[in-house]
C-alpha cells in the first residue's frame, strides 16, 4: 500500500502530466494551488483561498478552466491564448509577493518549450519568520499546528478586509447617490429633518464591525441551527451602537436587519462552499418563522400594515429569500449613478415598502407614490429631479427600498472580490 507522501508525488506527477497534455503552440498554462503545510491539503480554506486569489487573476483570455484534486490538493489550471511567458510570470508574482494570500499559494506558469515551471518555490520565506521555507521544513523548525494556524489567520484577516470594505462600500453606493426621491444624500437632508449626510456616515461607522461579525458567525456556522438567533442578538447590539453613534436617531435599523441577514448568509455560503444562489435560500431557511413574530408582536407599525394590507415587510422579504434583490442584481451592472438610479426604481416597483407606507399615511397616498416611480421608465435626470421635489414636499422617503439597494450592492460587490461554487 502507498504511503501518503507516495500518493501526493504521484498526484503531482499525474498534474504536471496533465499540465504537458494541455500546453499547445501559443498557449500558456497556469497552476493555481494552496500551499498548504502537512498531510491533509484539502482543510476548508483552501476553497476559501482559491476563490479569493481566482477573482484577481488579470488573464482577459482564457480558453479554458480545469479542476484537478487529489492527494496533494485542488489544482485550478488556466490555458490561456497567450504565448507571453515572462509577462504571465511578472502578473501571477506580483499577486504571489504583494497580496496578503500570495504566500499561501502556487500560481505556476507553463509555456510550449518548458519541462518545468517557472516558478519561485526555492526563494519562498517561511510562513511565520524570514527564513527560505525550505529550510524550516527541512528543519522542522515550527509546528504544523503552528504553521496551519497561520494560514487560517491569514485568510480570516484577508476576509475581514474584504466583508469590511465591501459593506462600506454598498452602503456608499446608495447613500452618495443623488436626486434620490426624499433620501438622505450628501446635499441634502431629503424628507427627513432629523438626518444629514454626516450622521449617515456616523451611522455607517458604528454598524460596520457588528455587520462583519455576522459574516463570521454564518462562516463558522456548522448548521442553520439557532443561526438566526445568535445572528440576531448582534444585530440588536448594532442598533445600539449606531443610536449612540447618531443620538438616539434610527438612521439603520431597518439595514441592519435587511444587509445583516444576507451577510450572514453570504458568510455561510463562503465558509460551506455553496453557489452564489445558496445566500438567498439560506436567507429563507434562516427566517423561516419571522412571519409568525406578528401573532405575538403589539402596537407596532408592521403589525398594522400587516393586519390591514397584508404588507410584510422586509421581514417577508427576507421569509421568501429576497426576492427584490434577486430580481435587482442583474440589474445592477456596474455602480454608475445612472445604473444605481434604475436599479432603485426597479426595486421599489418591486417591494413592499413600509417605511413608504407608514410616511404616505394611507393606502392611497402608497400607490400613488408608487406609480410616480413606476412613471421612470429610463433615465432622465429632470424627470427624477421633478419626482425628488414631489417626495419631499410631501415628506415621503423609500427607506425599504434603499436598504435592500445597499444588500443589492453588498452582493453585486461581493460577486467582484470572490468566485463562488
Amino acid at each position: 500500500m502507498n504511503s501518503l507522501a507516495d500518493n501526493i508525488l504521484a498526484d503531482r506527477e499525474k498534474r504536471r502530466h496533465f499540465v504537458s497534455q494541455v500546453i499547445t503552440v501559443g498557449k500558456t498554462v497556469v497552476v493555481l494551488k494552496a500551499n498548504i503545510p502537512g498531510p491533509e491539503k484539502n482543510i476548508q480554506e483552501v476553497k476559501v483561498m482559491l476563490n479569493l486569489v481566482r477573482a484577481t487573476l488579470p488573464f482577459p483570455d482564457i480558453e479554458a478552466i480545469h479542476f484537478l484534486n487529489g492527494a496533494d490538493g485542488e489544482a485550478i489550471v488556466y490555458v490561456l491564448n497567450d504565448s507571453d511567458t515572462s509577462k504571465i510570470k511578472r502578473q501571477t508574482m506580483q499577486i504571489e509577493e504583494e497580496t496578503s494570500l500570495g504566500r499561501l499559494i502556487d500560481l505556476d506558469v507553463y509555456g510550449i518549450n518548458q519541462a518545468a515551471s517557472q516558478s519561485r518555490h526555492d526563494l519562498r520565506k517561511c510562513f511565520i519568520c524570514e527564513q527560505p521555507a525550505f529550510v524550516c521544513s527541512r528543519n522542522h523548525t515550527h509546528s504544523l499546528t503552528e504553521l496551519l494556524g497561520f494560514v487560517r489567520k491569514t485568510v480570516r484577516l484577508h476576509l475581514m478586509t474584504i466583508c469590511q470594505t465591501t459593506i462600506g462600500n454598498a452602503i456608499d453606493d446608495e447613500l452618495k447617490l443623488s436626486p434620490k426621491f426624499g433620501l438622505v444624500t450628501p446635499f441634502d437632508s431629503g424628507s427627513h429633518s432629523d438626518m444629514n449626510y454626516q450622521l449617515m456616515i456616523k451611522a455607517k461607522e458604528a454598524i460596520i464591525q457588528p455587520l462583519t461579525a455576522m459574516f463570521f458567525t454564518g462562516y463558522d456556522a456548522n448548521g442553520y441551527d439557532k443561526l438566526f438567533t445568535r445572528v440576531r442578538q448582534i444585530g440588536y447590539e448594532a442598533e445600539q451602537m449606531m443610536m449612540r453613534a447618531t443620538n438616539n436617531v434610527n438612521a439603520y435599523k431597518g439595514l441592519i436587519f435587511s444587509l445583516g441577514l444576507a451577510i450572514t448568509a453570504a458568510g455561510y455560503t463562503i465558509g460551506h462552499n455553496l453557489s452564489f444562489s445558496s445566500i438567498f435560500d439560506s436567507v429563507r431557511i434562516m427566517t423561516e418563522k419571522i412571519m409568525d413574530e406578528f401573532s405575538s408582536e403589539n402596537g407596532s407599525f408592521g403589525l398594522e400594515a400587516w393586519k390591514r394590507y397584508g404588507f410584510g415587510g422586509a421581514r417577508q422579504e427576507a421569509f421568501l429569500g429576497l426576492p427584490s434583490v434577486q430580481m435587482a442584481l442583474p440589474i445592477l451592472t456596474d455602480f454608475s449613478s445612472k445604473n444605481l438610479m434604475m436599479t432603485l426604481i426597479a426595486i421599489i416597483n418591486k417591494c413592499e415598502d413600509t417605511v413608504l407606507l407608514k410616511r404616505c399615511g394611507s393606502l392611497e397616498n402608497y400607490h400613488i407614490a408608487k406609480r410616480k416611480i413606476a412613471s421612470i421608465y429610463e433615465y432622465d435626470e429632470l424627470v427624477i429631479d421633478n419626482i425628488t421635489e414631489w417626495c419631499k414636499q410631501r415628506k415621503i422617503s423609500f427607506g425599504g427600498a434603499a436598504d435592500l439597494l445597499v444588500v443589492t450592492c453588498f452582493l453585486k460587490r461581493l460577486q467582484n472580490v470572490y468566485i463562488f461554487a
